[in-house]
């Protein structure tokens, strides 16, 4: 992430690049496999699950006028989000629950825990978008500690 950053000088929008190293690190960890989208911006999932957060938060803030809000794009977001994270969740479903337990810890990845004890698959991607946008909120706290006492 910090090649990203311009050494001239230049405003850049740390947000942006704080927002794609968490989105990068949490799949990560979640998924054992990065969506890299530090190296490539324009990745369609990362720009749903932006949206989707955006769209959540005006949502949340507007109460009990959050009927105002119109929720197609939000409903193809989510489509986008559930297409990305579905191929995951069955190859890890075509794993016997022993085949699970025995993964080397390089290859042991969130997904496979979770596995361990439920076999639902709508429950797994429900379970995976959800800590995904956690380990948002958590790695981007995480980050902007790590800046303010850098100084």
């Amino acid at each position: 992430m910090l090649e990203l950053i311009p050494r001239d000088g230049a405003t850049v929008n740390i947000s942006n690049l704080f927002y794609r190293f968490t989105l990068d690190s949490a799949t990560d960890f979640l998924l054992g496999q990065s969506i890299n989208s530090l190296g490539s911006p324009q990745v369609e999932f990362a720009r749903a699950f932006a949206d989707i957060q955006e769209h959540m938060s005006h949502k949340s803030k507007a109460g009990p006028l959050a009927w105002v809000f119109p929720e197609g794009k939000y409903r193809k977001d989510l489509k986008v989000v559930n297409s990305f994270v579905e191929p995951y969740v069955e190859q890890t479903l075509k794993m016997k629950p022993e085949e699970l337990k025995n993964r080397n810890e390089k290859s042991y990845n969130f997904l496979h825990a979770l596995a361990e004890f439920t076999r639902d698959k709508q429950m797994l991607r429900d379970q995976l978008v959800s800590i995904l946008l956690a380990a948002r909120v958590i790695i981007c706290l995480f980050a902007l500690v790590w800046v303010r006492m850098r100084g």
